[in-house]
């Protein structure tokens, strides 16, 4: 003897269900969103670290090149001009 149960609504709620905890698990695989605003403000701050290190030893280049030549000006002596009253 065999009996015949519809078994179609069975199947929906488990695939349903089955669906639900694929997309949880994908959703808590993720990192947490406080983990990647740290590691972009990290690579911010890095990144402007990095140009104002460059901005300010580009500056020192200039300032200490400005000094030598500032200095070889110095040195040199200006000629004096001797006019004589006629």
């Amino acid at each position: 003897m065999k009996t015949e149960v519809d078994t179609t609504e069975f199947k929906r709620l488990s695939d349903h269900t089955i669906y639900e905890m694929t997309q949880q698990i994908r959703y808590l695989k993720q990192p947490p969103i406080v983990l990647k605003t740290i590691i972009g403000m990290a690579v911010v701050a890095l990144l402007a670290t990095l140009a104002a290190g460059y901005c300010i030893r580009d500056s020192r280049k200039w300032e200490d090149s400005s000094q030598y030549w500032y200095e070889q000006s110095q040195l040199q002596t200006q000629p004096k001009t001797n006019k004589k009253a006629k």
